[in-house]
């Protein structure tokens, strides 16, 4: 039976002002190595949606939720 591991995605990445996508790359691709040495093979990319809730605080002064997306490497074991 397979099995399933979701490992977030870098974020925040900045890139040279020159447009090097070096940097991005090689946050990607050492997250992908890393999880291939455990016998994780990459399967996809899914973007998932999270609704946090407002804290007590903010929830009394009338905050609201708000939703964050996440992107999530999907990998798989057999």
């Amino acid at each position: 039976m397979p099995q399933y591991k979701c490992v977030p995605a870098p974020k925040d990445i900045v890139i040279d002002s020159d447009g090097d996508m070096g940097g991005a790359v090689s946050s990607f691709s050492s997250l992908l190595n890393a999880e291939t040495e455990g016998g994780w093979v990459f399967q996809s990319l899914e973007e998932i949606m999270v609704t946090q809730k407002p804290g007590c605080i903010a929830a009394i002064f009338g905050g609201r939720a708000t939703q964050i997306s996440y992107n999530m490497l999907i990998f798989r074991k057999d």
